[in-house]
């Protein structure tokens, strides 16, 4: 024989039901929110590693003699462990280490422009364009 529902049961158990489907709304809500402040989280620790090159004048200077047409570069920032240089034609150099040192001389470059990037051992410091005219 069939059981028979009350009124009361009826709207317990719908009640009930409700209750769980609110529950499991909030409970995957809740885990959105947490996926999304964890990719925050390691969105933000990502952009503090590849910060974009930065030139700083107070920081790197390029110093010309006019009378000898010769140059050098001076920096004041000991992160600096290679130079890289590349001329605008895309010749590269080889990457030159610089670790210790505060100051580069480009007596040997031809006329022509060149890119010179600042790097430590994970990061591009800054970026400088020089243009050599003899």
């Amino acid at each position: 024989m069939p059981q028979k529902m009350s009124l009361k049961n009826i709207i317990s158990s719908t009640l009930i039901e409700q209750t769980k489907l609110k529950t499991m709304k909030t409970l995957f809500n809740f885990k959105s929110l947490l996926l999304i402040i964890s990719i925050m989280m390691v969105s933000t620790t990502f952009s503090k590693q590849m910060k974009d090159p930065i030139s700083d004048d107070d920081l790197i200077q390029v110093v010309t003699n006019f009378e000898t047409g010769n140059a050098r570069i001076n920096w004041k920032d000991n992160r600096i462990e290679t130079i890289e240089i590349t001329s605008s034609n895309g010749q590269f150099m080889p990457t030159i280490p610089v670790m210790g040192a505060s100051e580069l001389h480009l007596n040997d470059l031809i006329n022509g422009t060149y890119t010179i990037v600042f790097k430590s051992n994970d990061a591009i410091l800054y970026t400088k364009t020089i243009e050599i005219n003899r």
